[in-house]
């Protein structure tokens, strides 16, 4: 329907406007003021309102379940091509109202709550660019195109955790939940990646249709496989099951960001994709008792752990992954309709109790006079347990099921293990490169789908070598805090990404390949410059004990640093987002065990640039650089435009890639001219 595209386009792209435009005036030194900012907000959203009911209505009226609103190919290499459309229906345009009223209703509330905040300008557009994020994931008609919003939708969740950067815990605990969402996110990306490989497409025409017509053979399993990876990735963005224990750390960011983040909308979007592709649940009986199991466990858990609370905040967080857990029930069991008014009935509720949390001793006062002074505890089931059960469930609910523990234990201890085994010190570090290495490709030949001529086995070698290595420059940073440390392990990691897609001798790989290899030079280069910058500043080099917080100094230099980061780790909207999407489309083609060594190891990477911007630009401002100047006009042009090349390439990928696609044949042509 042609009537439907100007509105979708406007839906969509008045958040991003807002943003341009806002973050435009605040690199070239004007800062908006809170009444403009605010009143622009509630306006664009009031507008937006209007846009969603119109669509409905059309929708409606048009007496069709779905529509498909298609703007084109945003970029294509061979098979794999993602477009840019969007599906209109009853799931997507409720999600796309609770996320238009909930954000607008929270930008009101915001107006005071956050009034004369040093970060208001900051938050607004973390709010705007939250909203850009969630309707693309939500109006998404792909996989590929959910996952662009569904990272932007996850960062900007991070940064509003972390929004009091002044403070250690605030920064602590973003970390943690950008960890919990980055391991969670590698199943979204290798069911993308197979989703193309198997079915032919990560549409949820390809997805929901039932058959596997891919470009490799999937194997009896696929759609077992393809569910499994979807409904654990949905777990992590959904606080559910294995990720149990990150909402709680959550609340320390600003009130109305918890209550859109954690309580409204980004909280239930893992829900809204296990409801978008719940005919794959209802197909398999192992993704169904799954499912299942884990939305029951978490909601038991999550109700012992949050009569212990002692805060609001937390005690909601636990709350709502307790109704959480059910609704994931609902949706195994197939009841979507049931699922999808819970959802919104839960998202409604919960926004209303984190606005008003800080009113909430108020609130007991008033209900306990109304009350005539008696309230009793609602608490049936729980009273009637013996004496001992009630202690065990106490201690048990009070340390929070156990679960720092079981994580330190399982995961953190033998990361740290390896990292430390890995400091190139001694035999040992050299035997269990070697090993690794080794047993990389030797694990890598027993599953090899290399096609017949198109690479020598010494090619071969350097392919797996190098994503091995990727692998491993990731892990070491774990037990170094050394900003230039870590980030030439990261640069060498994603060096090595790019050599494993050249030599993989795959269209797509070594298309990939070259992409990063332009997004490495140009971020690798902003980087540098600012970090010379900030060593001819502070007089020193960087090797902070503690985080030096020179963001309040340099925002600006905190800001590019950050967009080169997220570059390199592939968020939307940069060239490494289509960089890494084709590399690993290739590397799982040709290796398809050792190539989920390269998402794996952006998950990794991930996690060290954050922490390496949290140590250098946030905290308390160090005392010994309290006077260091912004980025200079000779650093500013040049940070801005690298970063406009990488935001505009990511924008318009096609370019670049039809510009390397002969380079890419040419390799491709002399590699299987090799002689064997």
């Amino acid at each position: 329907m042609n009537e439907l595209l100007t509105p979708t386009l406007l839906l969509i792209g008045l958040p991003a406007a807002l943003i341009v435009c806002f973050g435009l005036a605040w690199l070239a030194g004007f800062k908006p003021s809170e009444r403009v900012l605010s009143r622009s907000t509630i306006a664009m959203h009031v507008l937006l309102t209007g846009i969603v009911a119109w669509l409905a209505y059309q929708l409606g009226g048009s007496g069709r379940p779905s529509v498909i609103v298609d703007l084109g190919t945003w970029f294509a290499f061979e098979e794999v091509q993602i477009h840019l459309s969007f599906l209109l229906d009853r799931l997507s345009l409720t999600m796309a109202a609770l996320t238009v009223v909930l954000v607008g209703v929270a930008a009101v509330f915001s107006m005071r709550y956050m009034h004369r905040d040093q970060g208001y300008v900051r938050f607004f557009l973390l709010l705007h660019m939250f909203t850009f994020g969630a309707l693309i994931l939500f109006l998404a008609s792909s996989l590929d195109l959910l996952f662009g919003g569904w990272e932007l939708v996850g960062l900007m969740s991070v940064l509003c955790v972390g929004f009091f950067q002044y403070r250690k815990e605030p920064l602590r605990n973003a970390l943690k939940v950008f960890a919990a969402y980055r391991i969670a996110d590698l199943q979204i990306v290798l069911a993308t990646v197979f989703a193309h490989l198997w079915l032919g497409g990560a549409g949820w025409e390809n997805m929901l249709s039932g058959t596997t017509n891919g470009h490799v053979e999937a194997p009896t399993e696929a759609f077992t496989i393809l569910t499994v990876l979807l409904i654990i990735g949905a777990c992590g963005k959904s606080a559910q099951g294995p990720f149990f224990g990150w909402l709680a750390r959550a609340m320390e960011g600003p009130t109305p960001s918890s209550a859109i983040f954690y309580g409204a909308i980004s909280v239930h979007a893992g829900a809204y994709l296990l409801l978008r592709v719940q005919p794959m649940i209802a197909a398999s009986q192992t993704a169904t008792i799954v499912l299942i199991i884990i939305g029951a466990l978490t909601a038991i858990i999550s109700t012992i752990v949050q009569r212990t609370r002692p805060d609001a905040k937390t005690s909601l967080a636990y709350a709502v992954q307790t109704q959480l857990g059910l609704i994931m029930i609902e949706i195994a069991m197939g009841w979507t309709t049931l699922a999808l008014i819970h959802l919104a009935g839960h998202a409604l509720l919960r926004t209303m109790q984190f606005l008003r949390a800080p009113s909430l001793l108020h609130d007991h006062h008033a209900m306990r006079a109304a009350a005539g002074g008696h309230l009793i505890a609602a608490d049936p089931v729980f009273k009637v347990l013996p004496n001992g059960i009630k202690w065990s469930l106490y201690r048990f609910g009070v340390a929070q099921g156990h679960y720092d523990a079981v994580v330190e234990r399982v995961a953190v201890h033998p990361v740290n293990f390896i990292a430390r085994s890995l400091q190139w010190k001694g035999a040992r570090g050299i035997v269990v490169l070697a090993s690794l290495l080794v047993g990389g490709y030797l694990v890598a030949g027993s599953g090899a789908a290399v096609p017949k001529g198109t690479s020598t086995w010494i090619l071969s070698f350097i392919s797996v070598t190098a994503c091995c290595t990727a692998l491993l420059a990731s892990v070491r940073p774990f037990v170094d805090r050394k900003p230039r440390h870590v980030m030439n392990l990261v640069l060498v990691s994603v060096a090595c990404m790019a050599i494993a897609g050249l030599t993989s001798g795959e269209p797509k790989g070594m298309i990939g390949g070259l992409l990063v290899a332009i997004m490495f030079v140009i971020a690798a280069a902003g980087i540098r410059i600012v970090m010379r910058g900030l060593e001819a500043r502070t007089d020193l080099v960087l090797d902070p004990h503690d985080n030096l917080g020179l963001g309040q100094k340099a925002p600006q230099l905190s800001f590019f640093f950050l967009v080169f980061c997220l570059a390199l780790v592939g968020i939307p909207g940069t060239l490494g987002f289509v960089a890494e999407d084709l590399l690993f489309h290739g590397a799982l083609h040709i290796h398809p065990i050792i190539g989920i060594a390269l998402p794996l190891a952006t998950a990794l990477n991930a996690i060290h640039l954050l922490r390496t911007w949290h140590l250098l630009f946030n905290g308390r401002l160090a005392k010994d650089v309290a006077n260091i100047p912004d980025a200079l006009p000779r650093e500013r042009w040049p940070l801005l435009i690298f970063a406009l090349w990488l935001i505009t390439l990511g924008a318009v990928p096609q370019i670049v890639i039809a510009w390397s696609a002969p380079v890419g044949h040419w390799l491709s042509s002399h590699i299987s001219n090799i002689p064997h």
